[in-house]
């Protein structure tokens, strides 16, 4: 493991973002992102958005999974992780597929069987 020390949580959000984009660049075919929402990968976010952006970094290839949903809350619900990562990372750009557990699904142990078999057929590559 090699450990990258930073000055501040910009900092690390922006290393971060620009590892994980060369890294992107290093593979053919899709490429597996394992996310979290909160404050800390926020700054990673953002600085991929300003990649897409202004440096045409292509997310058109690249398949996300999220972590964990809220129970009982709808997708539009803006405290359910799907909306947080709408409104930071993927209404900003072009995705392959975005995968966040379903949090109303009426049976919950057979969503989360159901997501296992998902990330399954699509290794992730970092997370």
């Amino acid at each position: 493991m090699r450990v990258i020390i930073v000055k501040d949580k910009k900092e690390m959000g922006v290393r971060a973002a620009r590892l994980v984009a060369e890294d992107m660049g290093k593979k053919t075919g899709p490429y597996v992102l394992g996310l979290a929402t909160g404050s800390t990968p926020l700054t990673c976010y953002q600085e991929w958005v300003r990649m897409h952006k202004q440096d045409s970094l292509d997310f058109s290839t690249v398949i996300t999974f999220n972590l964990d949903e809220y129970v009982g809350l709808p997708p539009e619900h803006d405290q359910s992780y799907r909306y947080f990562m709408n409104q930071h990372l993927f209404n900003q750009k072009p995705f392959k597929a975005t995968y966040v557990p379903n949090g109303q699904a009426e049976d919950l142990a057979a969503e989360c069987a159901h997501y296992e078999e998902i990330i399954a057929a699509n290794p992730i590559d970092i997370q």
